[in-house]
């Protein structure tokens, strides 16, 4: 079975806090805000900090709408700050993206941030 990590950071610009992501397929490409994850049907997607992310700990993973891809929310790996949840082995149109939130709580000052990127599925069709 495949897995995909995504990484979390708290990126700071201009004062104002960010989340900076990348993940196990592209771990070289780092962007904010706004990360676009490409799945297969099947695997397991794992969320959890980066090496000094910044981050206290990781609150929630959840959809935005339930569907195709996020069937519910990710759930907490026992003892330790990581979420996981598994891609439908269905039959998902290729392309096809569902929006999802993060809570994270920053190590810094306790503040509560939420972001919302992207799962993309490249699915069988």
């Amino acid at each position: 079975m495949k897995k995909v990590k995504i990484f979390l950071k708290v990126y700071v610009k201009d004062g104002e806090k960010h989340l900076e992501m990348y993940d196990s397929n592209n771990p070289g490409c780092r962007v904010v805000d706004d990360l676009h994850t490409d799945v297969e049907p099947g695997t397991k997607v794992v969320w959890r900090r980066a090496k000094d992310s910044g981050i206290q700990r990781i609150k929630k993973v959840s959809p935005i709408d339930r569907g195709e891809i996020f069937i519910g929310d990710a759930k907490t790996l026992l003892f330790s700050n990581r979420y996981r949840i598994r891609i439908p082995n269905d039959e998902i149109k290729h392309g096809k993206e569902e929006k999802y939130i993060i809570v994270f709580v920053d190590k810094k000052d306790k503040e509560e941030i939420s972001i919302d990127p992207y799962l993309r599925v490249r699915g069988t069709h």
